[in-house]
């Protein structure tokens, strides 16, 4: 077993400083920091804020300074109890981002990004930062802040173009004298204004109609000798003035689109340069032979790609139920340390037992509320299967099971499943992609002549890509073929179409139940809080290689259902006649709602963070030790693809609806205004540390989900056009006369009673005016839309509206012929084009840059991340590697599952400083278990450059 003071100590790359105090100093140690470093840097830390005149602290904090001192919020006020100023110190500067004080930065210039627990650094300010600064927190974040910036400009442009329609609407001109003043008077309801609703409607005779035509009860009643008497529209809101208004701002939206996805591939490429990252400098091989598990083997193959070599092998094994196993062993060993009092020797089995039958009896005698009774009965069963709110005897009874099991899975033989390699300079990562890159036709056929004899490895043609970034790499999901993954991917998307589905169906019977709109608005809300967190559960089905490709699975997936549930359900099940109204139920009243939720409901709810603000004001100030304390300040779960479906359900429903609400434009510009402040207050202040995402979610938002939206806006638009006035009603060629006079007793519809005057002497007929059916008229579809589907002897469009669903309707045919053309014909003709020859290309500059003398350039170290804990956990031997390459700062033996179970042939067990435990642990390591068939846990080799080892010593 290799002593400490035998290992070579590879210092932090970074950069030597003449540091001027103590606190100035980068906390890199060998094992990082243990909860008592911790402590004291959080001692010293406020300190300096308390000296200082240049750190600043959160609102919040500098309010709960105050609050502390009252026993209701915090009722431990006493010197052995943990600190809450501690904690919240500890949310500041190891939990909230912070960027590096640097007095040599010029005015402007973006400063780097500290890391967790490092000194000298500054909170970023949320008015002060700019959003070019952002792309810190990964280029699909950086790409997501400039995307709602750019989408407020260009909506509230495309509302000034649709100002004459809006004005229109507003007029007398339109509804009447009164119009639309006279029913829209609450402030809610005056926001509708300048929309398509109709006040301008009158009841004629309709000798042919039925009740069943007319899906509104409002729209249709009888008089006594049983004559139906409709209700119809006179406005007209549909003629080529007003179409061509909402044609020139669809226009603008293509013209403006276009310039947006142009500007952001090249601002991905300008993010890309700026912030050089290892993917610069690494390749991943797909597919190496199993039994390649050693790291100077790869190392002497790829350094003939570059003239300063290789830097770092990472080797991942197929060692998932291993790793997967002893993670829920930790996390359960953690969970039960919390049941038992303070100071329990855990790894004792024999005190361990007795410690938790003695808690498991004080639980039983303890009286139980009605709530709990009643919790232990329906909800708690269910979380218990996926190991939630476990008891102690239960988290004992699931250790145990686990160890053997672990013991057994350490015996078995593991392969290599993807090596991560890592050069010196950009110049070796491109020199190898150039030459190993193989057309699909060659790998597929395994066309060994396609390369040179040097470029096969071991007899294997390699498959070689780009990596993501490191702390975007999903180690538990490596080994997953791709059959399997379409297979997974095929099954949730077909439960998530079938949730669609269950929720238009479950609305609409609400809707036309006893309770109709309330409940069907009930059921609605319902779906839209439930399903997403069914979709986040359908996800641990998948396998997903990289986080970002998680990420836009989720996105695609919950993007689906707000777009259908949101935009499409609402008028889907909704009476054809009450597009215009002006009653609580109708579709525009309707989607003004929405749209003031989403302005005020949502980011309101998200600020206010109910939960973690639950954990940090109540929970925390009542914890028992300091590391339970601090446990509830890591910050709340983000997820980047649930933001961008927000953006692109308001985009859906703006452009869904603006045929009909024409101010909508302004509505979504200040979403979007709203949307960039609440979410970069909640990134600087609120969530916790997330994985460096990347540009796929961005990238497959601008290349597949917008183009679709101005496709649907185009196709609904001419819908929208073609079928006004929306009242299913015509003349017919020869009409009934005789029919104007005021009916008593009519009876409507709902089957109230009342009076009618029609002052119209001339029968209408039924005519079908919609072009799409709904549930009440059965599925139906004629597309494009244009005059020619009106029925020859009952029209209802007017020689202006006819001009304009004929350019509308064509405009939809192009628009998704474009669609289809750019969306799937350019990447049809890259996958033609990969199958004949290799189709790399370097897509930024080299920046001349070695890998070693980067500041904070992290490696590919497998690491599991478990929700609810400030620092990954390793799975991996780190002794012989550069601390900095793992990314994080903090103990590193005990957050490194290797050391949990020992096995025959550990290198050596973790360092606790308990010699009596460490014999126990070493007797346990070299005769618990029998034969070794090889390494069982994934390997990481540094080959650091000789003048990089110079520095590390004199810097030691």
């Amino acid at each position: 077993m290799k002593d400490e003071k035998d290992k070579p100590k590879l210092r932090n790359r970074k950069k030597l400083q003449n540091e001027k105090s103590h606190i100035s100093q980068r906390f890199v140690s060998r094992g990082g920091l243990s909860d008592d470093e911790i402590k004291e840097r959080m001692s010293q830390y406020r300190h300096a804020e308390d000296t200082s005149t240049v750190m600043h602290k959160t609102l919040t904090r500098r309010l709960v300074s105050k609050l502390r001192n009252y026993a209701w919020y915090y009722p431990q006020q006493s010197e052995d109890n943990p600190s809450l100023k501690d904690a919240w110190c500890y949310y500041e500067h190891m939990t909230l981002p912070r960027y590096r004080e640097d007095e040599t930065r010029v005015a402007g210039q973006a400063p780097e990004r500290a890391l967790p627990g490092e000194s000298n650094t500054e909170l970023y300010g949320v008015w002060s930062t700019p959003t070019h600064w952002l792309k810190d927190f990964g280029i699909g974040v950086g790409l997501y802040f400039t995307t709602l910036k750019l989408m407020a400009v260009i909506f509230f442009l495309a509302g000034c173009i649709s100002i004459p329609n809006i004005m229109f609407y507003a007029s007398d001109e339109y509804s009447g004298p009164g119009g639309q003043d006279s029913v829209l008077q609450s402030p809610v309801m005056s926001l509708a204004r300048g929309t398509m609703i109709c006040t301008k409607r009158e009841f004629v005779a309709c000798p042919t109609c039925t009740e069943s035509q007319l899906g509104n009860v409002f729209d249709f009643a009888k008089t006594p000798d049983n004559t139906p008497l409709v209700l119809r529209t006179l406005c007209e809101g549909a003629e080529l003035t007003q179409g061509m208004v909402n044609w020139a701002s669809f226009i603008f939206m293509v013209i403006a689109f276009a310039l947006i996805a142009l500007y952001q591939s090249q601002i991905e490429i300008r993010f890309n340069e700026d912030q050089v990252t290892v993917t610069d400098y690494s390749i991943v091989v797909e597919n190496p032979p199993p039994d390649a598990t050693d790291p100077d083997v790869w190392r002497d193959f790829f350094e003939q790609f570059s003239e300063k070599g290789v830097t770092v092998v990472t080797i991942a094994l197929n060692n998932e139920a291993l790793v997967r196993s002893l993670a829920f062993r930790r996390h359960f060993r953690n969970n039960l340390r919390y049941h038992l009092p303070p100071g329990t020797d855990i790894d004792n089995n024999e005190i361990l037992k007795k410690a938790v039958e003695k808690a498991t009896e004080a639980r039983k005698q303890k009286k139980k509320t009605c709530f709990g009774l009643l919790c232990n009965c329906t909800l708690l069963p269910i979380l218990r299967i996926f190991g939630l709110f476990l008891k102690e005897d239960q988290l004992y009874e699931r250790v145990q099971k686990l160890t053997p099991q672990i013991q057994e899975l350490q015996t078995k033989k593991y392969s290599a499943t993807k090596v991560f390699v890592t050069f010196e300079t950009e110049a070796g990562q491109r020199n190898a992609l150039t030459a190993l890159t193989l057309s699909k036709w060659d790998s597929w056929s395994n066309n060994k002549n396609s390369v040179g004899p040097s470029s096969i490895f071991q007899d294997t043609l390699l498959k070689i890509q780009e990596p993501t970034e490191p702390d975007a790499v999903r180690w538990l999901d490596l080994s997953a073929t791709t059959k399997a993954k379409i297979i997974q991917r095929i099954i949730t998307l077909a439960i998530t179409i079938g949730l669609v589905i269950a929720s238009g169906f479950s609305i609409n019977a609400a809707r036309n139940s006893s309770l109709g709109v309330t409940l069907s608005s009930i059921v609605l809300t319902l779906f839209n809080l439930i399903i997403p967190f069914i979709v986040k559960l359908l996800l641990l089905i998948e396998k997903h290689t990289t986080e970002g490709g998680r990420q836009a699975s989720l996105y695609y997936k919950i993007a689906l259902f707000r777009w259908v549930n949101t935009a499409i359900i609402p008028i889907f099940i909704s009476s054809f006649t009450s597009w215009i109204g002006n009653d609580s139920r109708d579709i525009i009243i309707t989607i003004n709602s929405v749209l003031l939720s989403e302005l005020l409901l949502s980011p309101t709810l998200r600020l206010l963070d109910i939960i973690t603000t639950y954990r940090k004001h109540y929970l925390a100030p009542r914890e028992k030790t300091q590391r339970n304390m601090n446990s509830h300040f890591n910050g709340t779960h983000y997820n980047l693809a649930e933001r961008y479906t927000d953006l692109t359900k308001v985009i859906f429903l703006c452009f869904f609806y603006s045929p009909l609400f024409p101010s909508i434009y302004f509505y979504c510009t200040a979403i979007f205004i709203q949307q960039y402040w609440s979410d970069k207050i909640s990134l600087l202040r609120i969530w916790g540390h997330q994985p460096l995402i990347g540009p796929q979610v961005s990238r497959f938002s601008r290349r597949f989900l917008l183009p679709l939206a101005l496709t649907a806006f185009a196709i609904v638009a001419s819908y929208f056009y073609a079928s006004f006035p929306y009242d299913n009603i015509c003349d017919p060629f020869e009409p009934e006369p005789g029919f104007a006079d005021k009916y008593n007793d009519v009876t409507f519809a709902n089957g109230t009673m009342g009076s009618i005057t029609v002052t119209n002497d001339d029968s209408v007929v039924f005519c079908q005016q919609e072009l799409v059916g709904s549930l009440d008229t059965g599925l139906f579809i004629k597309f494009p839309a244009l005059p020619i589907f009106q029925p020859s002897d009952a029209e209802w469009m007017t020689d202006s509206q006819s001009t304009l669903t004929t350019v509308y309707g064509w405009t939809s045919v192009a628009a998704l012929a474009l669609f289809v053309g750019i969306v799937f014909g350019g990447s049809i003709f890259l996958a033609f084009q990969s199958v004949c020859k290799n189709i790399y290309e370097p897509s930024t500059r080299d920046q001349m840059i070695d890998f070693s003398g980067i500041q904070d350039m992290f490696g590919y170290v497998p690491q599991v991340k478990f929700g609810g804990y400030a620092y990954p956990w390793l799975c991996c031997d780190i002794d012989d590697i550069a601390e900095d390459l793992v990314g994080w700062n903090a103990d590193y033996d005990e957050n490194n599952l290797i050391y949990d179970v020992p096995y025959k042939g550990m290198k050596r067990r973790a360092r606790t400083g308990d010699d009596s435990a460490s014999a126990e642990v070493e007797e346990q390591a070299t005769s618990s278990l029998e034969g070794e068939k090889g390494p069982i846990f994934s390997i990481v080799k540094h080959y650091p450059p000789e003048w990089y080892k110079k520095n590390a010593q004199k810097s030691d």
